[in-house]
């Protein structure tokens, strides 16, 4: 698919640098890493985690491949001559007479399990052991990633505990592939980094998902699965513009007419209108596509003002329609850019607190 607002080429060196790896698993695994990303914009996030801790256990057996296959082949299967011939197809083609012989490609669906293969991977990488809790189901850790996944796989899941499912993808799952992924490149020039493969400017939400998830930790609640609401949202505008604001948007040609279009909106119900501000969007950047700058709503925290603080609590972006409640708690916090010390000040002065 056409990508219509790229802002940096950076993922097709990334891409490079999988293809160089030579291994058909790791190829396999960043597809998957990219099919689950449209999968959390479509707001399927346990569909998601499921194709993210396939990913993560496609790079391991792929990292095990590239020194040899017969590491990943499953030993109950060895004792069996066509399939040794698969797991040594290489150097059979490298005897005589070995050219002669009919042997299949290795199949891999007959491989070791996921923690077969993440405990080898761990004598190459010691360092991701501190992951092994969290990642397998072993020690009875329900919020273990395979622990969801498998939950999801043979119950069915729950869409009530989506909370939890986002968590995982934004705390282990994302995470653990970012480091799998340098480590395994750590001899190259530049060792590739997960965040440039899937575009570091939609990836900026998964930096915003993790600081939401942590505030939330912090106070003493629950995850909470609109934390991943603008990596969701940028994903999809990104990649398609869609979703846009509905009116007559898609009428909308010429710079006059968006201006009267933002014009025209009103505030959320319960939002005060003079507790606003004008603030750049992350995901559109409050740009049209002919080029008119419409800037986005900030709700500011009227309680955080009694303490000279302008602190978001709510956001909505005309351009691109993406929008956050306060009830949304920590998220606009996380989501809107830093405001201006200049403009925060005369917002100040303006309800004369400076």
């Amino acid at each position: 698919m056409k990508h219509v607002l790229i802002q940096s080429g950076h993922f097709l060196t990334e891409w490079e640098k999988v293809s160089s790896l030579k291994s058909q698993l790791i190829v396999s695994a960043v597809n998957v890493i990219e099919s689950a990303y449209w999968l959390i914009g479509g707001d399927h996030y346990q569909q998601a985690l499921v194709l993210l801790d396939n990913a993560i256990e496609l790079v391991l057996k792929g990292e095990l491949e590239r020194i040899h296959p017969v590491l990943v082949a499953d030993h109950r299967n060895l004792g069996d001559f066509e399939t040794l011939k698969s797991v040594l197809k290489d150097a059979f083609r490298q005897h005589p007479a070995g050219a002669q012989v009919s042997i299949a490609d290795f199949d891999f669906e007959r491989t070791i399990y996921f923690e077969t293969a993440f405990d080898r991977v761990a004598e190459l990488y010691p360092s991701i052991r501190s992951w092994r809790k969290r990642l397998l189901t072993k020690g009875g850790d329900p919020n273990a990633l395979h622990a969801l996944r498998n939950g999801i796989m043979h119950y069915k899941g729950d869409r009530d505990e989506n909370g939890r499912y986002v968590a995982a993808i934004v705390e282990v799952a994302l995470p653990f592939l970012e480091e799998l992924l340098k480590l395994i490149t750590q001899q190259a020039a530049e060792p590739i980094r997960l965040s440039h493969l899937l575009k570091e400017w939609i990836y900026r939400e998964v930096e915003v998902a993790k600081g939401v998830l942590s505030d939330l930790q912090s106070a003493g609640r629950a995850p909470e699965a609109y934390a991943i609401a603008p990596l969701a949202h940028h994903i999809l505008w990104s990649h398609t513009r869609w979703p846009s604001p509905q009116d007559d948007l898609d009428m909308v040609t010429m710079n006059d007419e968006w201006y009267d279009y933002a014009a025209r909106q009103k505030f959320p119900s319960g939002w005060d209108g003079d507790l606003t501000i004008d603030v750049d969007c992350p995901i559109c950047h409050s740009f049209t596509p002919d080029n008119s700058h419409i800037p986005a709503k900030a709700l500011i925290n009227g309680e955080k003002l009694n303490e000279k603080i302008v602190a978001p609590e709510g956001f909505i972006c005309y351009i691109c329609g993406f929008q956050i409640e306060p009830t949304q708690t920590y998220l606009a916090k996380h989501f809107v850019p830093a405001i201006d010390p200049d403009k925060a000040t005369e917002f100040l002065k303006d309800f004369g607190f400076v």
